[in-house]
Order: C-alpha cells, then structure tokens, then sequence
C-alpha cells in the first residue's frame, strides 16, 4: 500500500531536518574545535612573547650592570685597585711603611689574602659606594696565629668600637701627597671572624674624618658579613 503524498512529504523533511540538524552540530562542534585551537596558539604565542621579554629584560638588565660596573671602575682608576682580590701596592706600601712589628698594620701587611673571597667582597662593596671611595677587602687567615694575640693588636688601634658584637679598630692610614694628582684619605678597619682577619682599607677622595667614617661602618661591616657568608662555608 503507498503512503499518501502528504505523509511521505512529512517524512521526507523529518529525515532531512534530522540531518540538518546534525550537520549543524558536526559544523558547531568543528568551529568549537577550531576556536579552541586557535586560542591555545594564541595562548602559546602569548607566553613565548612574554619569555622572549623577559629574557630581553634580563639581558638588558646585565648590560646596565656591566655597564655601571664598568663605569664605577673607571671611576677608581685613581686607586689603582687589582682585579684579583689582593691589597693594592698603595695600600700594602701604607701598612708596611708605617707598622710596628707587634701592630695588625704588619700582621695584615704580612698576611696572605684569600683573594677570590676578598674579591667578591670587594665588588659587593664598591657596588654600594661612590666612585670617589674605593674599598679594598682584608680577608686573611689567621696561618696558626694565636686569636688573642690578634685581639690585642686590633685592641691597640687608636680607636676601637664595639659594632654589632664585634670588636673593630680603627687606624688612619692617610697622607695627602703634593706630588700625585689624587689627595685621598685612607682607614683601616679591622676585626676577627673565627680564624679569620676580616678588614677594609677605606680610601677615598673626599674629605671624611674618622667619625664619619665610623658612623658608616655599621653599613660597611653589614655588607662584608653577608658577602662573606655567601662565599664562605
């Protein structure tokens, strides 16, 4: 028996909507696909973007520290600092010209640094002063000496301060020479840490005495400390 005309047209479009119908979720689905494809490589791009940046960043970061590191060094040419760790020839020959055999001036002069520690020292802090100053790390083992006897030569500096629990002496190590370019003042600043003689040579350009000085030691001590520490077991 065949189905009246109207019914077949019925359906005819029943099975053609059904199939549009599913043609139009396989095409929603695949634009979905498609989009969310689309949005992880935008995602991807996005975060390459932003590591490429911050690696620019750092790398320009770098720069300006070598930059700046380079600056500051010209900036010291006058001190004639080395690029080891060791005491300067200008720093050496002040302890030894004018040190007594029992002074820590001939104990330091004397001494053998440990120069990839001092060295490190050194650039943590002349990278917090001014190019007019130039500091120059004393970081020497005490090679069998007996502690107290240190003790009592940096207790018999001209003048000793009790900074943060360490007993620190002070000498004024300057000569303003007529005959060079550069008039400088110069400090030794010195203290025991365990086996160690631990110390700065303060050298600068600019007029300070030796209160002003001791007022900034807290400072300068802070940061010898804490380069030590990272350099030191």
């Amino acid at each position: 028996m065949r189905a009246p005309p109207g019914v077949l047209a019925i359906v005819l479009c029943l099975a053609g909507c059904d199939r549009a119908a599913e043609a139009q979720e396989a095409a929603t689905k695949a634009a979905t696909a498609a989009a969310d494809h689309t949005q992880k490589a935008v995602d991807e791009a996005g975060k390459r973007v932003d590591e490429a940046g911050k690696r620019i960043d750092e790398a320009g970061k770098r720069i300006d520290e070598v930059v700046d590191e380079t600056k500051a060094a010209t900036g010291r040419a006058w001190a004639g600092l080395t690029d080891t760790g060791e005491l300067s020839t200008t720093a050496l020959a002040w302890m030894k010209d004018t040190a007594e055999s029992t002074d820590i001036r001939a104990v330091v002069a004397k001494g053998v640094q440990v120069a990839p520690v001092a060295l490190e020292v050194a650039k943590t802090i002349n990278g917090a002063v001014d190019s007019d100053t130039a500091v120059e790390p004393i970081y020497q083992s005490l090679d069998g000496r007996d502690p107290a006897e240190v003790d009592r030569a940096i207790g018999s500096m001209p003048r000793v301060e009790i900074v943060d629990g360490l007993k620190v002496g002070f000498h004024e190590l300057s000569r303003l020479d007529a005959g060079t370019s550069v008039n400088e003042r110069a400090y030794l600043m010195t203290w025991r840490r365990e086996d160690h003689i631990v110390g700065l040579v303060y050298r600068t350009t600019r007029t300070i005495d030796l209160d002003k000085l001791v007022k900034e030691a807290p400072r300068l001590i802070a940061l010898t400390q804490t380069a030590l520490a990272a350099e030191t077991p």
